[in-house]
């Protein structure tokens, strides 16, 4: 126990006005603390990237740009014109005086020195070419070893080229030998003809594909026949396009294509030699197929059938092909198969039919007689019944003749011969009996049918469901607030609503309420209307209907909200916890301020306190206990606005307004309403006792001021306090948060209206009600205090709102 002396100072006067400043016993838990992130940029960077050697724009030399000296044994190397040089690089001498034959090509190899060569031959090892002074023919036919000719003299000689480089020229030296054999300016290119050589490269026809003139055989991939195949023709060393002449049209031959579009016998009716089955028109029997052959012109040849001299015995048969079936029949059938005819006897009684093999079978019986033709006589079985096409009974007769008899009457049909009403569930249409037409689920059967008519179904309304051809739809559970339950899965046209406990009584005994037994969620509608706000006739406000939970919230409810924010739950967006059915969801009109109540703020996420040294913030008068024990129906204290806000969204409602919560607690503005407190009858009453409430710390049956958990009362233990509406404690236990700011207009009209002239949640806000603690005078319905909504005491507690 704690004597304790109640600090809070009353802003205003009893019966007039709420009060509007915080008590000075009480300061805001926040924090001051700055972000102290360092947002400079990183001095890591490399701010000289010129001096990266990768970067620096350098160029290597390229040691491939220096072409060096040509190498040995290419044209820029020869000596003269035309001319050649040895293998082992030394120029090749042709001073030889006399005459030689055609001009050796030096040694293909340098393997050591050689023998020394024959007239007419070339040493290779030299290191010149000498010239083969031996007679007889040649290019060079001076006249002899010395002075073979004289300076400035030319004759004509070979290069050993081909075409037009083929003949060169060879002038006199001063010293009077021959000089070499120089070739003629080369073409730019060879031409397609035969061995030519124009550039003198030593290799006829560079460039060309084939020779000028020649011819070869060509096709044209995916053709046939005649366009298979054709010829082409080189032009310019190009092989010219395959020339394929078409016909006018194919032919009828296999595979042929001769109009040479890819496709081949095009208008052929079929290819020479198909042969088909055929058959001819109005022919039967044997004569009716046959076999075609195609000919030579694609058409097909005429239907070959060889026809009998008789018709045999089968039915429809027409061997001889005169297309008249079974004429002339041949003579060894005695009847055509499946024919009939009556036996022996007058009258006959039975019947014979015709085998395959055109002869007699055994006789049969009639039920009746044989009529002529071999068919049995009689429609009936005499003394049948049956009924008419049109639904008229009939009986059959002794001559085999069905007889109708009297009709059927209204409702009534002809069943198996017999007059007979429809079986239930079915009526008469169309001359039968018809199955009335089931109602589905979602629908009833709104008119029965009858006999002759069908029954009729309508859909379930609103807040009605049905079976399968239910008689009428049945109205869905209802989920009472009062006692506690919320709506868990909505009814449809085809199936009841269910409901579930508010999440915070899921799963907890239902123990609250003067005798323990009523669910702790327990809520309660209240009636809208009008009232004077602060018994104030200046201040009058319109209320609409709402419910507002029984009890204040439990430990043991609070208990279960923490269990799933500490799980991960949280608000899920902002603008949640409006008074959704207001406004068409904008909820309160804000009387601070244009447009509507603003609904929870995401960053006020952080102001939920919910650690247990925050909720055991007195250590004598907390209610809360970190695992369940003795105070789990006692109210829930130590929280702030935010907290008590967020377990009010997270449990299906929301925190009422002031004027909701003040109007409720005042009983209405009517004959029973304005009370000074809530249990006041009259109305203007101001009795109070220990019977009424938990206040001045003496519910424990101590003396005032003696306070401890204990003068928290159980909630709703204490049923003479009740309001109007039967709303318990809502004087003394705990001071309830409501969602309005402090200093509330103190006149005007407040039409479903919420004062938040700053969006809410960012100064003081309101708690209503009293405390455990707090004298008789501060527990009258027209008195409240103002404080910072991050604050929390041993007073601070709540209660939820809800849609109706």
């Amino acid at each position: 126990m704690r004597a304790r002396l109640f600090l809070g100072t009353a802003c205003c006067i009893a019966f007039t006005i709420a009060c509007g400043s915080e008590r000075p016993d009480f300061k805001a838990e926040t924090d001051d603390s700055a972000d102290d992130s360092d947002s400079g940029a990183s001095d890591d960077t490399d701010v000289n990237p010129g001096d990266n050697p990768k970067t620096d724009g350098g160029q290597a030399d390229d040691p491939f740009n220096d072409p060096g000296p040509s190498p040995s044994g290419t044209p820029s190397d020869t000596t003269g014109a035309g001319g050649m040089s040895n293998q082992d690089g030394g120029p090749m001498s042709t001073d030889d005086p006399g005459p030689s034959g055609p001009r050796p090509s030096p040694d293909a190899t340098d393997d050591g020195p050689d023998s020394p060569a024959p007239s007419g031959s070339v040493g290779s090892d030299a290191g010149s070419l000498q010239p083969n002074p031996g007679p007889g023919p040649g290019p060079n036919p001076g006249p002899g070893p010395a002075d073979e000719c004289s300076a400035g003299d030319t004759r004509d000689c070979q290069t050993g080229l081909l075409g037009a480089c083929e003949a060169g020229e060879q002038s006199c030296t001063a010293a009077g030998v021959w000089g070499d054999c120089v070739g003629a300016s080369p073409a730019s290119a060879d031409t397609c003809e035969l061995d030519n050589d124009d550039d003198c490269s030593g290799t006829p026809n560079d460039g060309c594909d084939c020779i000028d003139g020649a011819t070869q055989s060509c096709d044209e991939g995916g053709l046939f026949g005649k366009c298979a195949a054709g010829t082409q023709t080189c032009q310019s060393g190009k092989w010219s396009a395959c020339d394929i002449q078409p016909s006018a049209m194919d032919t009828c031959v296999p595979g042929n294509d001769d109009n040479c579009n890819g496709n081949e016998n095009e208008n052929c009716p079929c290819e020479q030699g198909d042969t088909r089955p055929c058959t001819q028109a109005g022919l039967m029997g044997p004569c009716a197929t046959g076999s075609q052959t195609c000919g030579a012109d694609g058409t097909w040849g005429t239907c070959g059938i060889p026809p009998a001299q008789y018709d045999g015995c089968g039915t429809a048969d027409d061997a001889n092909c005169d297309g008249t079936p079974n004429s002339p029949l041949d003579p060894s059938c005695q009847c055509v198969e499946g024919d009939t005819q009556c036996a022996s006897g007058s009258p006959s009684t039975g019947y014979q039919t015709c085998t395959a093999s055109g002869t007699w079978g055994t006789a049969q019986s009639c039920p009746f007689i044989c009529t002529p033709g071999g068919t049995c006589g009689g429609a009936c079985t005499p003394g049948a019944k049956q009924c008419a096409p049109n639904g008229t009974p009939q009986l059959c007769t002794n001559a085999g003749q069905w007889q109708d008899q009297a009709g059927c009457g209204m409702g009534q049909l002809c069943q198996s011969g017999t007059c007979q009403s429809c079986p239930s569930g079915s009526y008469l249409s169309g001359g039968s009996c018809v199955s009335y037409t089931p109602c589905p689920a979602g629908k009833y059967i709104s008119q029965a049918g009858t006999s002759t008519t069908d029954q009729t179904c309508d859909d379930c309304t609103n807040g009605y469901s049905s079976t399968t051809n239910a008689p009428q739809c049945t109205p869905w559970t209802q989920c009472l607030a009062a006692k506690g339950e919320v709506v868990a899965q909505a009814g449809t046209a085809t199936t009841n609503q269910t409901c579930k406990a508010f999440p915070s009584c899921e799963g907890l005994a239902a123990n609250c309420g003067p005798s323990g037994n009523e669910s702790c969620c327990a809520s309660l509608a209240v009636e809208g209307g009008s009232f004077n706000r602060w018994n104030n006739s200046s201040a009058p406000a319109t209320i609409s209907d709402f419910v507002l939970d029984k009890y204040e919230i439990t430990v043991g409810r609070f208990r279960k909200f923490k269990a799933a924010w500490d799980g991960g739950w949280t608000p899920p967006n902002t603008n949640f916890g409006k008074h959704t059915h207001l406004n068409s969801g904008d909820g309160l009109v804000r009387s601070g301020a244009s447009g509507y109540e603003t609904g929870w703020n995401g960053f006020w996420v952080a102001n939920v306190q919910l650690a247990d040294n925050i909720l055991q913030c007195d250590e004598d008068l907390a209610t809360w206990t970190a695992n369940a024990g003795s105070n789990e129906r006692r109210p829930m204290n130590c929280i702030n606005w935010y907290t008590a806000y967020a377990f009010c969204m997270w449990d299906g409602g929301f925190l009422p307004s002031e004027s909701e919560w003040t109007y409720a607690a005042m009983g209405g503005g009517g004959t029973n309403g304005q009370r000074q407190y809530p249990w006041s009858v009259p109305s203007t009453s101001t009795t109070i006792s220990s019977s009424n409430a938990a206040y001045a710390c003496t519910a424990d049956g101590s003396s005032a001021g003696d306070c401890s958990v204990a003068d928290m009362i159980f909630v709703g233990s204490k049923s003479a306090g009740n309001g109007y509406w039967g709303h318990a404690d809502m004087a003394g236990n705990v001071e309830e948060w409501v969602l309005d700011q402090a200093s509330a207009p103190q006149s005007g009209t407040c039409n479903d209206c919420i004062y938040q002239p700053s969006g809410g949640g960012t100064t003081d806000v309101m708690v209503r009600g009293g405390s455990f603690d707090a004298p008789a005078g501060f527990l009258y319905n027209t008195f409240g205090f103002s404080q910072h909504p991050a604050e929390w005491t041993e007073r601070n507690g709540g209660r939820c709102a809800r849609a109706p």
